[in-house]
């Protein structure tokens, strides 16, 4: 009798692995432009360093937030659906901020949206995307499909 792990996946798992890859590679860079522009911005608009740090914690505190949120209710929903939720709540992000000069409204939209302010790559997509790994690749391949992150 054959598990079920053990069955040979479709090729629509296959693309939307490929898919992941490159999405993840679009958001990296996102990430990476954002966490250097938002600084400026914000100096920009006169405010100083203490308010730049205030806004990047208030990120990662929303960050962690959300991610034990979708944590949570993720075995419960589809993870494609989830993944889109965070893919268009990181373009509402980006278009909010150039959009909003008051701290008080920067310092929300960096709790509620996706923003990164670290070197590294957490948040609420990455345990979305490491869930649609280990469904979506073979038991031969779902190592070096991990590596490849």
């Amino acid at each position: 009798m054959t598990s079920i792990s053990a069955a040979p996946k479709t090729s629509g798992e296959a693309a939307l692995i490929s898919l992941l890859y490159v999405a993840r590679g679009l958001r990296g860079f996102g990430d990476g432009f954002a966490i250097i522009i938002l600084p400026a911005y914000m100096t920009i608009l006169g405010y100083d360093a203490a308010a730049v740090g205030i806004v990047a914690t208030a990120s990662l505190l929303g960050t962690a937030l959300l991610t034990l949120i979708v944590g949570w209710i993720a075995p419960r929903h589809d993870l494609r659906a989830l993944l889109l939720f965070g893919a268009g709540l990181m373009v509402v992000t980006g278009l909010a901020f150039p959009n909003v000069e008051h701290f008080a409204l920067i310092a929300l939209v960096a709790f509620v949206g996706t923003v990164n302010p670290s070197g590294g790559d957490l948040g609420v997509l990455v345990p979305l995307e490491h869930a649609v790994l280990a469904r979506g690749a073979t038991d031969d391949k779902r190592t070096p499909c991990f590596c490849a992150l």
